[in-house]
């Protein structure tokens, strides 16, 4: 093996290596909180409750307005919700309109 191809070998296996030591040390600092348990412990919700209504209400609710089932909004979308809807098993839901966003979040760059 000519010297070149040595040295180019020899790269690849520290390359590998350190791949390697990367992914058993992931860095959990970095992670964004997208579990919806915690999430909701952390807005004050009780995580069975909220996991139900969201599920009840996901299959009728616009994709566009997703963020509105988020735990951080959750309680101001549950007051707007029909209660004997949401309380249902089964059945059509009333989807209310579309909150005006803040002057404090529309002056905000998305």
């Amino acid at each position: 093996m000519p010297d070149e191809e040595k040295v180019f070998a020899a790269q690849g296996r520290r390359t590998q290596g350190l791949a390697l030591r990367r992914e058993r040390r992931p860095c959990r600092a970095r992670r964004p909180p997208l579990h919806p348990i915690p999430t909701a412990r952390l807005h004050g919700l009780d995580p069975e409750a909220y996991l139900r209504d969201v599920l009840r209400v996901l299959a009728h609710w616009p994709h566009q307005r997703y963020l509105e089932l988020a735990p951080k909004y959750w309680a101001a979308t549950r007051a707007r919700l029909l209660p004997a809807e949401l309380d249902a098993e089964v059945g059509e839901l009333t989807v209310p309109a579309p909150v005006a966003a803040s002057p404090k979040e529309q002056a905000s760059p998305r």
